[in-house]
């Protein structure tokens, strides 16, 4: 029932933003502002009604409450040291010790910032409109619904997180990184995960590109001497009971927790090795075709910038990608950082789609109006391709993957319920 309604909700969404960028002017941005916020909605609501057959973060969150309505504020900021935003959180809930409530919240925080992802880039991109729709519904589809509503924090505080740097990097201004690093800020104290993505953002950000190569060099080797690492800061660095927790947390992660289908199923292992690899792909291809695509539009029209992703985007995707490389060998961090993955590619992929099934407009064979606005270029900047051997063959592949990707929609969320 979850998996039904999830996909209902995905898939009005997707038809709601197809309709509205086939829309002209003012109503075309109204259309998909209504249509991420009733997705927005529907979700934290349908949230709220889950309830859970077996162990998830949010059963014992709901104990914490209830203990903390007798040993007060003090006792959940001992739990949650390292993210004192979820103290907060769980104090302000306590009295009631509603699981719903702390449910709705991860939804709408959660599916709020995939809405302004989706939001952003369309803001910020030109894109034919069903390549772009496609690779929203693939996102969302790929994505446990259950499993970001049982773990209460991390899912939302990372989406948060995720939504701040894409704010950042599609936009390629330095104007509103303020408030954007302090969502980041914000997000990491409510889970300690999203500094994470903040530390990379900031690697990703090194001007000098020997320095970054090789600080993504180690990031995508960091997993084979974690431990190693860890056990000799353990014993030789001060702070030893610091360095005592992170070297429990990283044997957790690497040692004793390293198989996948420890804290998910195989089902879901297969899905986000698979979806991993089909974004390593898709960098690639970008990459390769990146310098070419910027040598030709240069020359035939004035909106080569539709065609290539800003620079500060797709250094950030690498760093992140060699991270999650370097997570691979883990359980939980790897789960975790791909599936956000998915989501921050959506512009990535996106343009790798379109370069296979369309080409933008060229001089050499249409006039291109330069009277076009932003909002414009949409439908009108883009003619699709003949289709030749590798346009079919990449198609087959996508309806393969889809087909996947929907089985998966409805097997990845059997350990919950509607209430």
């Amino acid at each position: 029932m979850v998996a039904f309604i999830y996909s209902l909700a995905a898939l009005a969404l997707i038809l709601s933003v197809g309709y509205a960028m086939r829309a002209q002017g003012r109503s075309q941005g109204l259309y998909i502002q209504v249509g991420l916020i009733l997705f927005v909605l529907v979700l934290t609501y349908v949230a709220s009604l889950i309830q859970f057959s077996g162990y998830a973060d949010i059963v014992r969150m709901h104990n914490e409450m209830l203990s903390a309505q007798t040993y007060g504020f003090s006792y959940l900021l001992k739990e949650y040291l390292t993210s004192p935003g979820s103290a907060v959180l769980l104090y302000f809930v306590s009295p009631s010790a509603s699981s719903a409530i702390l449910q709705s919240f991860a939804a709408f925080l959660f599916f709020a910032a995939l809405a302004y992802i989706i939001f952003i880039t369309y803001k910020t991109q030109s894109f034919p409109v069903l390549p772009f729709l496609v690779t929203c519904w693939l996102a969302i589809s790929s994505f446990s619904l259950s499993g970001m509503v049982g773990g209460v924090r991390n899912f939302p505080a990372m989406g948060l997180s995720s939504a701040a740097i894409l704010s950042i990097t599609l936009r390629n201004k330095k104007k509103g990184i303020v408030p954007a690093l302090l969502c980041c800020v914000a997000a990491g104290l409510f889970h300690v995960g999203a500094w994470v993505q903040l530390i990379l953002f900031i690697l990703s950000s090194i001007k000098k590109t020997k320095i970054r190569i090789c600080i993504n060099i180690i990031l995508a080797l960091y997993g084979l001497f974690a431990i190693t690492g860890a056990t000799l800061a353990m014993k030789f660095l001060p702070g030893k009971s610091f360095w005592s927790g992170i070297y429990s947390k990283v044997n957790g992660y690497f040692i004793s927790g390293s198989s996948f289908d420890m804290y998910s199923s195989v089902n879901r292992m297969v899905l986000m090795y698979s979806v991993f690899l089909l974004i390593v792909v898709a960098l690639l291809i970008y990459i390769k075709n990146e310098k070419k695509t910027i040598s030709i539009y240069t020359k035939i029209n004035t909106y080569a910038d539709y065609f290539v992703l800003p620079k500060p985007y797709i250094n950030y995707i690498i760093t992140y990608v060699c991270f999650c490389l370097g997570s691979i060998t883990s359980g939980t961090p790897f789960r975790r950082y791909a599936a956000l993955l998915v989501f921050n590619v959506i512009p990535l992929v996106t343009i790798v789609i379109s370069q296979i099934f369309y080409k933008p407009v060229s001089s050499s064979y249409s006039y291109i109006d330069k009277t076009l606005t932003s909002s414009d270029t949409n439908n009108k900047l883009w003619m699709a391709k003949k289709f030749g051997v590798l346009q079919m063959t990449a198609l087959v592949i996508i309806i393969i993957v889809l087909i996947v990707f929907m089985y998966n929609v409805w097997r990845q969320n059997m350990g919950s319920y509607i209430m």
